[in-house]
């Protein structure tokens, strides 16, 4: 943020000994290092009562007090940044939303369009087997698309709905499944720290359904 100049005066000015009596090329330099602190948020009176907290009897390197001082008590942001930077977490954190609520809509439109109602309550059973769930509290379309990823790396080199036929048909899925959960916004880790896609170690993933553990080569191939 911009720097008031009458500020940096203010806090050299009304520096308690041996701070306010530095040789001039010091001075300059606590200067510098009060204005990096007013640009990050910090409040002028806020400096000084960390330069007027209780001093040692003997000084020898006022300067690199005031450094270490600023440094180990004013960390981060200031309070006159706070409100902006929760502003723009806010603004972030929206954004990253979007970004998933418009994927899982793309995602959703393949798997939809590729398989029927049946099947779909078949590809939950089967994530709930391959996952060791006991109940489904999830979004059923979020894992109708999670199961279908699995399918598709599972099964790469056939269409979708052949790989999600076979990817089911590898496990204990009754013909007739009634398995339906109910919409939940907060999902439990799933997994026991290994990937459910090939079982090498990984890490729990925020933006699948279930938060399955899945690892960095996984993660990181393209597609579903």
């Amino acid at each position: 943020m911009a720097v008031n100049a009458d500020e940096v005066c203010e806090v050299l000015v009304n520096a308690p000994e041996p701070f306010r009596s530095l040789p001039a090329r010091l001075r300059w330099c606590l200067g510098k290092e009060i204005r990096t602190y007013l640009a990050r948020g910090w409040r002028p009176d806020q400096l000084l009562t960390t330069l007027r907290a209780a001093l040692p009897d003997r000084i020898r390197r006022p300067f690199l007090l005031a450094r270490y001082r600023f440094r180990h008590n004013l960390v981060g942001a200031g309070p006159r940044l706070a409100s902006a930077h929760r502003a723009w977490d806010r603004r972030d954190r929206a954004a990253d939303r979007a970004r998933y609520e418009a994927q899982q809509r793309r995602h959703a439109a393949v798997v939809f369009a590729a398989t029927t109602g049946k099947v779909r309550e078949k590809m939950l059973a089967a994530l709930c087997t391959r996952l060791r769930l006991t109940t489904a509290p999830l979004d059923f379309t979020a894992a109708v698309i999670h199961a279908a990823r699995l399918a598709r790396r599972a099964f790469p080199e056939i269409p979708l709905r052949a790989a999600v036929d076979r990817w089911v048909a590898q496990f204990d899925v009754p013909a007739s499944c009634a398995c339906r959960p109910q919409r939940s916004e907060s999902f439990p880790a799933a997994g026991d720290g290994c990937c459910v896609a090939c079982g090498a170690k990984g890490i729990p993933r925020p933006e699948l359904p279930l938060r399955s553990v899945v690892c960095d080569p996984c993660w990181s191939q393209e597609g579903m």
